[in-house]
């Protein structure tokens, strides 16, 4: 019995197309068919494929790879990073959202080198205050940087921290309110949302200051802060009133008048009680009697007690003249008589 071996001239090898990497494109290994077989590829993690493109690749029977090659793109959020060896998607870092005080700092992508401009928001109701900016970077490496904004809470709010966020909430007016102080007039303010307010007062009618400033402060609690302001009344007017309400009043004056041949002079009234003023007698007159020509002035403006006397001297006449007592000198002649001239000459 015989048997009849064959033997193949050569025995068929397994050829592959290997796994490669070509930017974020993985290629997959692949058993390689008799003529040329489609494979896809895949793009790295976080990647996706670019528009326009496909991940279909051609494994070809001598195991190499063919066609054009498949581009892939970091999702957002990411960028490429790696070496010729191997690129990878990376997570770019962010600059954290969070609330310091009343200002809101978004979410936001870290650049990827230097430091990125940022505008940040005031909360709710809230506005930046007076001298800073809402302004800040965001670093390469995810971190804020600059000054931090001021913000503050609109006229009518204030400031509150809810689970643990400042926010504006809306509250009763808060009101410095109005006020005496001596002869000092403080008006009803608005109490500003934080810090103090400048506020001029006033003096009272027929007052004038007398301290350097007028101003004070109106503090966001609703209380008054600084110095208290000092005035004075004008010439003519003098102080009165209770502890509610001070006041200049015009100083009442005690007016001249003419008494017989006796002169009282207008004179200003004292603040209180009474003050001696001195009249006097009608010109060519004199004091008789044993009241003195001191009179006394009452601060209600009115000339009280006894009138002093006064008299004519010799050579005098009381006479009177537009509609006042004054001494007019006694004469005889001149007159002719005959012969005989009768000179002028005063009586006696």
């Amino acid at each position: 019995m015989f048997f009849l071996l064959v033997i193949p001239s050569s025995a068929q090898s397994c050829t592959q197309c290997p796994a490669k990497r070509e930017g974020l494109v993985h290629y997959p290994t692949t058993l390689a068919p008799r003529f040329e077989l489609t494979v896809s590829a895949e793009c790295a993690d976080n990647a996706a494929l670019a528009t326009d493109s496909s991940l279909s690749v051609i494994c070809t029977s001598s195991g190499g790879w063919s066609g054009i090659t498949p581009q892939c793109q970091c999702n957002t959020g990411y960028h490429e990073t790696g070496d010729a060896t191997q690129r990878i998607c990376e997570a770019i870092p962010s600059c954290p959202a969070r609330n310091v005080g009343l200002v809101r700092y978004p979410t936001t992508l870290a650049p990827a080198s230097g430091s990125l401009t940022v505008t940040t928001q005031c909360a709710d109701n809230a506005h930046v205050r007076t001298g800073s900016s809402l302004s800040v970077g965001c670093s390469y490496s995810g971190s804020w940087t600059g000054t931090t904004p001021q913000c503050e809470c609109d006229a009518g709010y204030r400031a509150v921290t809810v689970s643990g966020s400042q926010i504006c909430q809306c509250f009763p007016p808060t009101t410095c309110t109005a006020r005496n102080v001596g002869l000092v007039r403080y008006p009803t303010t608005l109490a500003p949302a934080s810090g103090s307010l400048t506020v001029t007062t006033q003096c009272a009618d027929n007052a004038h200051r007398t301290s350097q400033s007028l101003n004070v402060r109106c503090t966001s609690s609703g209380g008054w802060s600084g110095t208290t302001p000092q005035c004075q009344c004008n010439t003519g007017y003098r102080e009165t009133g209770d502890a509610t309400q001070r006041i200049c009043e015009a100083i009442p004056s005690c007016p001249r008048r003419i008494v017989g041949l006796v002169y009282y002079p207008s004179t200003l009234a004292p603040d209180f009680g009474t003050k001696d003023v001195l009249a006097r007698c009608a010109d060519n007159a004199r004091l008789v009697g044993s009241i003195s020509l001191s009179v006394r002035c009452t601060s209600s403006g009115t000339w009280p007690g006894q009138t002093p006397e006064c008299q004519c001297d010799d050579g005098y006449r009381e006479y009177t003249e537009e509609n006042r007592q004054i001494c007019q000198a006694i004469t005889c002649g001149p007159k002719n008589v005959g012969l005989v001239h009768y000179p002028t000459t005063f009586g006696k």
